[in-house]
């Protein structure tokens, strides 16, 4: 979310979107409740001064990579001239990226840039030094190898 708010001031006319899941059976109960959650990304990137007009919601599916850049990808068709900067975690950069490409549409347009967020307690030089990223990038690197074994270009 900081990297978002920091991008927007550099580039206040531009829109930010969000990836959004579906909703869990939680979600859903809770709605059936006439509970209704605030959007705590949508407060966030208010408060980081991106205006809430500017914020465009996404829906992803499931939520999971596939889902995601599927989502994204769909986007791109429906909005052709814009150039999209996608922000993930420095962990999920690689993969994002490779899957992305694979869905993105193939007319000429250039396909989004990832850039991985500095702000995350990952980093590429050490993560394997502490146990609150060390599982993160054993996953990431399970996810990353299949994805090379499935879609070795």
């Amino acid at each position: 979310m900081l990297s978002l708010g920091d991008l927007h001031h550099s580039q206040p006319a531009a829109t930010v979107a969000i990836l959004v899941p579906e909703g869990t059976r939680v979600d859903h109960e809770l709605q059936r409740r006439g509970i209704v959650l605030p959007n705590l990304t949508v407060e966030l990137l208010a408060q980081l001064g991106v205006a809430r007009d500017a914020v465009v919601r996404i829906p992803a599916g499931e939520g999971g990579t596939t889902h995601t850049t599927a989502a994204l990808a769909e986007w791109g068709r429906k909005n052709p001239g814009r150039q999209v900067l996608v922000v993930v975690g420095p962990s999920h950069g690689r993969r994002f990226r490779r899957a992305l490409q694979r869905v993105w549409p193939d007319d000429g347009r250039p396909a989004p840039r990832v850039v991985t967020t500095p702000y995350a307690m990952f980093r590429a030089e050490d993560w394997w030094r502490s146990r609150t990223t060390l599982r993160e990038g054993l996953v990431e690197l399970q996810k990353l190898a299949l994805d090379y074994a499935r879609h070795p270009w």
